[in-house]
């Protein structure tokens, strides 16, 4: 996996260091199977919400956004393009047969997963807040991002 890893840091796709053949025509195995979806404001852990690449949940006044990029990162941004907070899960996917993507869940936990094709998965973060059924994230207009349990911060970044 480290070898893999290193691979994908320098911008080497897996097929490529396998097959010589150009990293750009490798197809990403999440394309067809977590599709981008938006959201506005706030999203409950009974959703059980999957974000994947180029998902975005958006603060009701526009300026802020929690994006799950295509390079695997979970990004919280003032718009434009002012980063804010980031879970550094980028280069976490580097090969083909891999996916990742991130989960709202039911237990309250925000979970951003490596997913094997043959069905395996593992955390490569989360934020902790697992025990809370009942919890919220919020993209605030106020540019905070929060993980709510009724009136209790749970987690936050600002």
């Amino acid at each position: 996996m480290d070898i893999l890893k290193a691979l994908a840091t320098c911008g080497i796709g897996f097929c490529a260091a396998l097959t010589a053949t150009p990293a750009a025509a490798c197809i990403p195995i999440w394309s067809n199977m977590y599709p981008a979806v938006n959201y506005t404001g706030t999203i409950y852990a009974s959703q059980d919400v999957h974000l994947g690449p180029n998902s975005n949940i958006y603060s009701n006044n526009g300026l802020y956004k929690l994006t799950y990029q295509t390079d695997d990162n979970l990004v919280f941004y003032k718009s434009p393009s002012s980063v804010r907070w980031t879970a550094n899960t980028q280069y976490c996917t580097p090969t083909p047969n891999i996916a990742l993507t991130t989960v709202f869940q039911t237990d309250g936990n925000l979970v951003v997963y490596v997913t094997s094709v043959s069905g395996g998965a593992y955390p490569v973060w989360e934020s902790g807040t697992d025990g809370h059924p009942n919890a919220r994230l919020s993209v605030q207009d106020d540019g905070s991002l929060v993980i709510y349990d009724g009136t209790k911060v749970l987690w936050s970044k600002h």
